[in-house]
């Protein structure tokens, strides 16, 4: 069996294996939740121009979309958008 140079260190070095799987830990990310809540007498008009230049925003400062969702009232009218962004932890 051939094995490659980190390979055959990790093989002769168990200690050296630990330290190598350390290198490749998981990423660590943090989230946000913006809301926006509907607007008119009725509460059914959204600003499409609003979310959008927000979304844009989030995007660029390296915020990923992760889900949106509506929350409803009792007699199924949307109360709010809620939209769920990720980006890689800075710390």
């Amino acid at each position: 069996m051939l094995l490659g140079q980190e390979s055959l260190k990790a093989y002769l070095c168990p200690s050296l294996k630990a330290y190598l799987s350390k290198e490749k830990a998981m990423p660590k990310f943090e989230y946000k939740v913006i809301e926006f809540k509907p607007g008119g007498f009725w509460g059914t008009k959204l600003d499409a121009v609003d979310i959008e230049t927000q979304l844009n925003k989030m995007g660029e400062d390296g915020w990923e979309l992760l889900n949106s969702l509506d929350t409803n009232e009792y007699n199924g009218a949307t109360k709010k958008l809620l939209f769920i962004f990720k980006r890689l932890s800075e710390f």
